[in-house]
Formats: structure tokens, C-alpha cells, sequence
């Protein structure tokens, strides 16, 4: 079950890195292989987070599989798409899209062509190995470019029907930058922008202490920043309107349905 403010959840754990999901206290977000301070988050996705995610590519889904099964992870992917994609051929546009975890999730008939892209050439490798065997019955191309770059991502085609990001806001060193660039990257009159986020919880402070606590070490390990306040992020954005927000996970998974700020026309959400 969900709400616009909070739900439960069997276990208090956290979607962390591009696309994927690690328990509170988990040894994947809790040890540290390097010494020293962590430079300032956006400097730290900058300069440095290619690099671990590169390291982490090839094992990236073996570590989370099991993690994401626990908390339902699968189950959200597939209702964002189906519920939100709209009927028609739809051109879609995924940023941080990781190893494509969404692939086999899409609903088929309803994506005409499915641009997989992200900042890391070795999860786009993966990415394509996993498309094969996900025998996609849309066509699916692949791009190496950062979620924040415009000129990157209007290389990969659009604009498009709609643009899908899970668990990326964590890894852009600007978010308004991201979003900015995002809702350009949609059709301005009826794309839609589907976000399915971790962060801080909505209320439970706790948790959130523990996410601060810890966040160095994690961004270390994972290149994600996990206690970004998702909510505040997308309301305060000059160029999205949020058309409904879910929060699952103690409030921690949020899952946003946005378009272009004051530039949708007529256009028929079902929230």
C-alpha cells in the first residue's frame, strides 16, 4: 500500500545507488574500502563516482537481487510503468538507467522504442547483455551520457513521449540541474516524466539520522547520496510540475509523477 505521505514496509531499507536497493546496515552500504574524508556530494558524483560505479558494474546485479525481492522492488518498477506509460507507441527516454533493471518491465505494446542511457560505459554494457536475454519486443537503443548533460541527452533522439528514472536523483550532482534538463528532454505538451526515488523519510526522523550517519560511507561505496530530501527536491523545481508522489519504504521510496512546469495541455493523468 502506498500514500501521499508515508507507508509501511516489513523492513526499514533504502533503494540506494542507480537502480538499486540495500538494507539499513547492510554490509554492501556499511564497509568502506577507502580511507579518508568524502569530498562534498556533488564534487564526490563529479569527479569521482564514475569510477565506482564502473568497479561495481559487473556484480552489480548479484548484489542486489536479493535485496530488491525483500522489499518488492520488481513489483514497484512494474506499476510505475504499466500504471503511468500511457496507451499508444511510446518513445521512451531512461536516464541512470544502471544495468537496466526496468527492462522487463515495460509494457510492450505500448513502447515503440525504449533509449537506455547512462553516464557509466561499463552498466550500458551490462545493460545490452541484459536486453538480449530479456528478448524486448520494442527496440532498444543504448547511450553513454550523463543525466545532467543537455546536449548529451539530445543526442539520443527525442523529444520524447516519456522519460523514466529509478533511484538516479541520488547520483546527479545538481538535481534541479537533472530535472531541468529532464523536462526538456519530454515532449512539452504531453510528456510525461516517471520517478521512482530514495531519500529521506517523510517522517521518520530515526531513520533519517541513520541515513546521515552513514551517508559518507555510502557514497564512497555506491556513488549515491541517500539522504536527499526528495519531496523538496521536486516541489522546488522551476521546470517540473508534480502531478502526484507516492512513499513507500517508511516514506523513504518515492515515486513521482511529473511533466513540463505549465506547459501540459489536456493532458489525461490517472492518479
Amino acid at each position: 500500500s502506498s500514500s501521499s505521505s508515508s507507508s509501511s514496509s516489513p523492513s526499514p531499507s533504502h533503494q540506494v545507488g542507480v537502480g538499486h536497493q540495500v538494507g539499513v546496515g547492510s554490509s554492501h552500504g556499511a564497509c568502506c574500502s577507502c580511507s579518508g574524508a568524502v569530498p562534498a556530494p556533488g564534487s564526490f558524483l563529479r569527479t569521482s563516482a564514475a569510477s565506482v560505479w564502473s568497479r561495481n558494474a559487473s556484480s552489480y546485479d548479484s548484489k542486489i537481487a536479493m535485496d530488491e525481492i525483500i522489499m518488492g522492488v520488481p513489483i514497484l518498477r512494474w506499476y510505475m510503468l504499466w500504471r503511468y506509460i500511457p496507451q499508444g507507441h511510446n518513445e521512451v527516454l531512461e536516464v541512470c538507467a544502471g544495468t537496466n533493471r526496468n527492462v522487463a518491465y515495460y509494457p510492450s505494446k505500448r513502447v515503440k522504442q525504449l533509449v537506455v542511457s547512462d553516464r557509466s560505459d561499463a552498466m550500458i554494457d551490462v545493460a545490452k547483455r541484459k536486453t538480449e536475454e530479456s528478448r524486448a519486443s520494442f527496440d532498444v537503443e543504448y547511450a553513454v551520457a550523463q543525466a545532467d548533460d543537455a546536449s548529451a541527452l539530445r543526442r539520443t533522439g527525442g523529444p520524447f513521449d516519456v522519460l523514466v528514472d529509478t533511484f538516479g536523483l541520488c547520483s546527479v550532482p545538481d538535481p534541479q540541474v537533472a530535472l531541468r534538463v529532464w523536462s526538456q528532454s519530454v515532449k512539452q505538451d504531453t510528456g510525461l516524466i516517471l520517478l521512482l526515488e530514495h531519500g529521506r523519510s517523510s517522517w521518520a526522523s530515526w531513520l533519517n539520522n541513520q541515513l546521515d550517519r552513514d551517508m559518507d560511507k555510502h557514497l564512497r561505496n555506491w556513488g549515491c547520496v541517500w539522504n536527499r530530501d526528495i519531496a523538496e527536491i521536486v516541489h522546488a523545481s522551476e521546470d517540473v510540475e508534480v502531478v502526484s508522489v507516492q512513499t513507500f519504504h517508511f516514506g523513504t521510496t518515492y515515486l513521482v509523477v511529473a511533466r513540463p512546469k505549465a506547459k501540459a495541455k489536456g493532458v489525461a493523468i490517472n492518479v
